[in-house]
């Protein structure tokens, strides 16, 4: 049995677990879900109700930071860990020292307004006071440490079994000439700012670290920057390859040793929970491709699909997040329905169609490794069975992502809330951080 690992963090906590870096990684651990570039105090505020059909970037933005932007507005990572329940959670402090915080509303985003600001929605939220350690350290550090007591609170009620590790890696700003077989400086900043940088990250590190039961891998050796990185060139974060060999020789010494002394628990955990974000519509359409508003409309947590007079078919649709599974994983999924108008659906109709990729940024039938429709005449069976509203049925899915798409072929009308994909028939669950 593999060990799970998540990761919470930069380049240097989440590339070791690629086999481009470490080529046999996978032969011990199972890279569970990930969260890259977040700032603990952004991960613990409140999730950020935002109107999805504002949600476009320009074309020449990657797919990566589109899904990235919208993690950081549901805080859908606290989520993803409960139900995944990694045996070891790897963090690095990164994007708290290099980026900051800014307050939006009553929340906080990682600032990465370079990136974000590149996305029309970014535009419009209701920005306020920057937080950065390099401004005023001793303002920055308040927020944080309320942030990293929420999230140490968060890993023991939720993650029982799991252990943090805190990743002690630091910037570097020198790398190595190969060509003219020298040491080069070279970065944003001095090398005495950098120096002042990394005593402030290990203020940040040293206070998580009070706590018992998280762990550390630290470095006794200086790591030079790599100007061939394979994933955005030379960089303070970005290091030659020994890093990554040691790196993975330091986390396998920790595995080997909880192995040893039984401190693992290895067993699977199931969660009863909902995988599926802002599920019952609290937040508007937060979290979900809205493709014809006209079509899709959302008032008092509830869905309505409705479409009349069309002679051809328009296959209408509103698209939830990707959801990173489990390869092969048999999962149950559930919703809250009332029929309006059905007279013009055909038996063979979905309601809601789910569809399995392997890739995040996909959500048409052409690019799905499976395709499950839930017709209309399933649901009505159903729920003319049992006299009740609520339609459940068992779903086995294949590939890394899955997509709940209600789904409108040509006419009619209906109410759809309570949507639930979950690992166990527990009943209706809540998304754990829609309750944060």
């Amino acid at each position: 049995m593999k060990i799970k690992v998540s990761t919470l963090g930069s380049c240097m906590t989440r590339d070791p677990f690629n086999s481009l870096f470490n080529p046999n990684y996978k032969d011990f651990y199972k890279l569970s879900v990930n969260q890259f570039h977040t700032s603990i105090i952004s991960l613990m505020s409140k999730p950020i109700e935002y109107d999805s059909t504002k949600f476009n970037y320009v074309e020449s933005v990657k797919e990566f930071a589109d899904w990235h932007f919208r993690t950081e507005l549901n805080k859908r990572f606290l989520n993803d860990l409960v139900l995944s329940q990694p045996d070891y959670l790897i963090i690095d402090f990164y994007a708290d020292i290099h980026f900051g915080v800014i307050k939006v509303g009553e929340s906080y985003l990682t600032n990465k307004e370079y990136s974000y600001k590149k996305n029309e929605l970014w535009n419009i939220l209701n920005h306020g006071v920057h937080y950065n350690v390099e401004l005023d350290f001793v303002a920055f550090f308040e927020i944080f440490k309320k942030a990293s007591d929420e999230f140490i609170a968060f890993v023991n009620k939720y993650l029982k079994k799991t252990i943090i590790i805190v990743n002690q890696a630091r910037y570097t700003y020198e790398y190595w000439d190969s060509i003219h077989k020298k040491v080069n400086i070279f970065g944003r900043k001095t090398p005495e700012e950098y120096l002042e940088l990394n005593k402030l990250w290990s203020e940040l590190d040293n206070y998580i670290l009070k706590n018992p039961n998280v762990r550390s891998i630290s470095y006794d050796k200086k790591y030079y920057a790599d100007p061939n990185y394979r994933f955005g060139g030379l960089d303070d974060v970005h290091y030659m390859h020994n890093y990554y060999d040691d790196f993975l020789k330091k986390i396998l010494a920790i595995t080997f040793n909880d192995l040893t002394n039984q401190n693992i628990d290895l067993e699977p955990t199931i969660v009863e929970g909902n995988l599926i974000q802002n599920s019952k519509f609290a937040f508007g359409n937060s979290s979900w491709k809205v493709f014809n508003p006209q079509i899709f409309s959302i008032q008092d947590e509830m869905l309505t699909v409705s479409a009349h007079g069309n002679i051809e078919n328009k296959w209408n649709q509103i698209v939830s997040e990707a959801i990173e599974v489990a390869e092969n994983d048999r999962l149950y999924f559930s919703f809250k329905f009332e029929a309006i108008d059905l007279s013009d659906m055909e038996d063979t109709d979905p309601i809601v169609i789910i569809r399995t990729f392997e890739k995040r940024n996909v959500f048409k039938a052409k690019d799905a490794i499976k395709e499950i429709k839930i017709t209309k005449s399933e649901v009505l069976e159903q729920l003319s069975e049992k006299s009740t509203n609520y339609f459940i049925r068992e779903v086995e899915l294949e590939g890394k992502y899955v997509k709940v798409i209600p789904y409108l072929k040509k006419n009619g009308s209906y109410n759809l809330t309570e949507l639930q994909l979950s690992y166990a028939d527990g009943g209706y669950q809540v998304a754990l951080n829609e309750l944060h």
